[in-house]
């Protein structure tokens, strides 16, 4: 059906981005212009599941005569037009609203810092298995006994100094 014919047009609806398609998550504003500059004006659209739907807190916020979308979806693609409160409305312009902008990125922390926390944990693991191989007690699993070398207890005088350090060895549990 067409709007003009129930109603008289001395309005227009402008879109301040003066384009009629947008992508996923633009925001968009209305605003409805006549020649008295009046702020009577409001917003009103038909979509796919809702008809002659004022601009307010559910899809759009008001300011005046203007309707400012934040951020559109695909269900905000429509017919928008102005209409005042004595009947008088604007023409009808389409709004279409397609996926997302080719090759966009919408950037947010946890694109970046997620792959970085990932490769200093990779790093990280793969430092402390390399230090823990190398740095770990070397044990010979052809010799059967350890040898323990303890000093002895300071002497009194130098005439007391052994001039060998005492040998102590063990067996190892199960080497018999």
């Amino acid at each position: 059906m067409d709007f003009t014919s129930l109603c008289t047009v001395v309005a227009v609806v402008r879109i301040l981005s003066n384009k009629s398609q947008f992508f996923l998550h633009d925001s968009v504003t209305l605003s409805c212009v006549d020649n008295k500059n009046s702020s009577d004006w409001r917003i009103k659209r038909n979509t796919t599941n809702i008809k002659n739907n004022e601009c307010s807190s559910s899809w759009g916020k008001r300011s005046g005569s203007n309707c400012l979308i934040d951020a559109v979806y695909l269900f905000d693609s429509g017919q928008y037009w102005c209409e005042s409160g004595t009947g008088a409305c604007s023409e009808v312009i389409n709004v279409t609203v397609t996926g997302s902008k080719p090759d966009s990125f919408h950037f947010h922390p946890t694109n970046l810092l997620l792959p970085v926390v990932a490769v200093c944990l990779l790093f990280a693991s793969a430092m402390l298995l390399y230090l823990w191989r190398n740095l770990k007690a070397k044990v010979d699993d052809d010799v059967s006994y350890t040898d323990v070398t303890f000093p002895q207890k300071l002497p009194k005088t130098n005439a007391e100094i052994p001039s060998e350090p005492t040998l102590y060895s063990t067996i190892k549990p199960g080497a018999c």
